[in-house]
């Protein structure tokens, strides 16, 4: 796991700061800058960087701990921004007791759109929240609402992918997992002329937090809509997706079977 860089443990002595550089987009410009913290004593604990070809400049925001830093944090910063390359620099870090902030994130994007990050803890209870005050009217909304999600950005990865049928599926597919949505999937049926298809998924956040929390399964409403709604873009027609597998339920892996509504 990579922890992103909005929050950071600071217990103890340790002087852990955010920190923010714009700096030219060339190659060598994050390696200049890691040198200078490198021989201050700086140590980077994690961080993400971004760099959209055929901009003139990226940024790279991180937290750093710098309790065994060797010079003055003026004069660190004061040599950071004389870096060739080097646009601007920025320190910050708010402190909640044994958290420090990012005061300094400015914000997050996914192909060039806004996008939020959420724990787990936090989206298993917003759609625990819905379970327990509507019970299985709550679960056919999450999985109605899962439905319209999946089904309304399929158009808008198959632009941008150029894919279609199976190879599309897999590809969506593989979104998700790299949102941290699964940890790993198999796409083990896909039928387009009869119009179904069967999904094998391992560490679902839906799931994983369901079987921690002592739910009884099958239990995956939201992410079974997902998987519904998008397929069913695929085929062109109205799906309905049945969870025969459910690791909540103490089997190995969540098992996913959509298939197409015929409706004549």
């Amino acid at each position: 796991m990579v922890e992103f860089p909005l929050l950071a443990r600071g217990k103890g002595l340790r002087d852990v700061r955010a920190f923010r550089v714009r700096m030219v987009n060339r190659p060598g410009a994050i390696a200049e800058v890691a040198s200078i913290l490198q021989e201050a004593g700086v140590n980077v604990l994690n961080g993400a960087h971004s760099a959209e070809p055929g901009e003139d400049e990226g940024e790279w925001v991180f937290f750093a701990d710098l309790s065994e830093v060797r010079m003055d944090l003026v004069d660190l910063l004061g040599k950071l921004r004389s870096t060739p390359g080097v646009v601007e620099v920025d320190v910050g870090g708010m402190r909640a007791g044994g958290i420090v902030i990012n005061d300094l994130s400015p914000g997050f994007t996914v192909l060039g759109m806004p996008a939020s990050v959420m724990r787990w803890e936090w989206f298993y209870r917003l759609l625990e929240s819905v379970r327990s005050q509507w019970g299985a009217a709550g679960e056919a909304f999450l999985y109605h609402m899962g439905y319209g999600a999946g089904n309304a950005v399929q158009p808008f990865w198959e632009e941008k992918t150029g894919l279609r049928g199976r190879d599309l599926v897999e590809a969506a597919l593989s979104i998700i997992r790299a949102m941290n949505w699964i940890r790993s999937f198999e796409l083990v049926e896909y039928d387009e002329g009869d119009e179904r298809a069967t999904v094998r998924i391992t560490g679902s956040l839906e799931c994983e937090m369901g079987k921690i929390r002592g739910a009884r399964g099958p239990y995956s409403q939201y992410i079974r809509g997902v998987l519904a709604g998008f397929i069913g873009g695929v085929f062109g027609e109205p799906t309905i997706a049945e969870e025969t597998k459910c690791i909540v339920s103490g089997d190995e892996y969540d098992e996913i079977r959509v298939r197409a509504i015929k409706l004549a």
